[in-house]
């Protein structure tokens, strides 16, 4: 039987080496490249479920402003309508006052004229 030596090693041996060479490879290239890379899109997906809960609060946040802004204008129209009902009072008030004071003017020019 003939047997063939590449390198000092049987072909048997060869082959054995090679496939031993190939799976420390293997494990090598499993742990030190794709458990990171596993590692990386895990935290990765986790940031983007964080982001996407911020997103929503925001969105929330954003309606309630908006709630209360139309709160604070209803507010603001009731606060305008009584100030408005307020001046008019306080005119109609001054110009009562003003007829009144003229009606006593004339009543004292009369009492002078036709004393």
């Amino acid at each position: 039987m003939i047997k063939l030596k590449v390198a000092g090693l049987t072909v048997g041996e060869l082959i054995s080496l090679i496939s031993f060479v190939g799976v420390v490879i293997g494990f090598v290239i499993r742990f030190a490249l794709i458990a990171p890379l596993k590692n990386m899109i895990q935290s990765l997906d986790q940031t983007l479920q964080q982001l996407r809960e911020d997103m929503q609060e925001s969105k929330n946040d954003l309606r309630e402003s908006k709630e209360d802004r139309a709160d604070i204008r209803v507010y603001i129209q009731k606060v305008e309508a009584d100030l408005d009902k307020r001046i008019s009072i306080i005119e109609t008030e001054r110009n009562e006052l003003s007829t009144a004071q003229i009606a006593q003017q004339i009543v004292e020019e009369i009492k002078r004229g036709g004393g």
